[in-house]
């Protein structure tokens, strides 16, 4: 359990270099985070992955631990006056994350 509450901490350590883009960044439970906030279109969403995900590398390189720390990340960028529902997005989000994560698999097999 200490282990991965390390983990997890390290994990917050990184999501927060989108705090910069007035993101809110949450810690759901576990090992789910979720980040929210207003972007203009998807493009700007993605920028926030690749942000996210070169702060990742940055970390692991600069600050070694046991392991590297890696995440699964799902993009969903919402558009506003829908019928969707929080719930929807957040779903929707978690279903582009393990898209992620299989990807990510699949590159180290």
């Amino acid at each position: 359990h200490h282990m991965g509450d390390a983990a997890i901490c390290r994990m917050s350590c990184m999501i927060k270099c989108l705090e910069k883009y007035n993101m809110t960044c949450v810690h759901i439970s576990g090992d789910e985070f979720l980040v929210a906030g207003m972007v203009e279109d998807e493009a700007d969403a993605m920028h926030l992955r690749e942000v996210l995900e070169k702060e990742m590398e940055r970390f692991n390189r600069e600050d070694p631990w046991c392991c590297e720390i890696e995440a699964g990340v799902g993009v969903y960028a919402a558009i506003p006056q829908t019928e969707e529902e929080i719930g929807d997005f957040m779903r929707l989000a978690d279903y582009q994350m393990y898209i992620d994560k299989d990807l990510k698999k699949s590159r180290h097999q």
